[in-house]
């Protein structure tokens, strides 16, 4: 894992636990279902361990603590695992540094891996390897991300709503972003074409609407860790790409005359999910 320094520190590992989403329900959900059809399991029962990898601070594990009788977090950020460990209430979790990229548990030893919005920062042959290495016969790994994909009016109907991903896009080009960045609202489709495994699938049709407001969805994108770096610079908040992204959000709303904390709307949050199996 080559993100640290992307996301390592106090205050990022702060601002990123503070602004990024949650994970909904519905992840797990569809992908405990996946993988229970696959299995051909329809028990309801816990499974042994899941391995999350690039967990940051938690934000993607508590949604599956239910599923499973014990869940490892790691990550290459000192700062993230801090905020993990110190927010952590779940006896069934745990999370732990790592400063390679080889996974801390043993052969054929994990039930499912999930990698969520992590992903592209790796060197994704080496992680399928040690995907292989760490799965059971039979595990499942689930490859997922969060993008905020469409805006509408609170009392439009979902029919009227509008893509926001080109405008998101030339906000990471704006503040000069790795292009990695840019998979994720490209819906993993490069992630998806360099996997090596002949089992890969998708899970179709993820999606959850949040009222948001225009100060909430900005940020979110200050979360970026190239924003904190354009801030750390001198250049000033006034001029930075952030006001350009609102802006064209008020466009497509038609809100241009209203102050950014009265501008409220249904943002659709797409979660692209790739399953591969041992």
């Amino acid at each position: 894992m080559s993100y640290a320094h992307c996301y390592n520190g106090k205050e990022k590992s702060e601002l990123y636990a503070k602004h990024r989403p949650p994970y909904p329900d519905i992840v797990a959900e569809a992908i405990m279902n996946y993988l229970r059809s696959k299995k051909g399991d329809g028990k309801n029962g816990k499974l042994k361990k899941m391995l999350d990898v690039g967990c940051g601070g938690g934000q993607s594990i508590y949604i599956f603590t239910p599923y499973f009788e014990s869940i490892l977090g790691i990550d290459i950020s000192d700062s993230q695992i801090e905020y993990a460990n110190k927010h952590n209430s779940n006896k069934n979790v745990e999370f732990r540094i790592v400063r390679d990229n080889v996974f801390p548990v043993g052969d054929n030893s994990v039930d499912l891996i999930i990698c969520a919005s992590a992903v592209h920062w790796l060197d994704l042959a080496t992680f399928e390897t040690e995907c292989h290495r760490v799965l059971k016969p039979g595990g499942y790994c689930a490859i997922y991300a969060y993008c905020p994909s469409f805006v509408r009016k609170i009392n439009e109907p979902q029919s009227k709503r509008a893509s926001i991903v080109e405008i998101e896009k030339q906000y990471h080009r704006n503040m000069g972003s790795q292009d990695l960045i840019l998979d994720v609202f490209g819906q993993y489709d490069i992630i998806y074409d360099r996997l090596k495994s002949n089992t890969k699938e998708r899970i179709e049709g993820l999606e959850f609407e949040v009222e948001n407001t225009l100060i909430q969805y900005k940020n979110l994108f200050k979360t970026v860790a190239k924003y904190l770096e354009y801030l750390n610079l001198g250049l000033g908040e006034e001029n930075a790409p952030i006001q350009a992204l609102g802006s064209h959000v008020k466009r497509i709303l038609d809100m241009n005359d209203l102050p950014d904390d009265e501008v409220k709307f249904i943002l659709t949050y797409t979660y692209p999910t790739i399953m591969f199996r041992k």
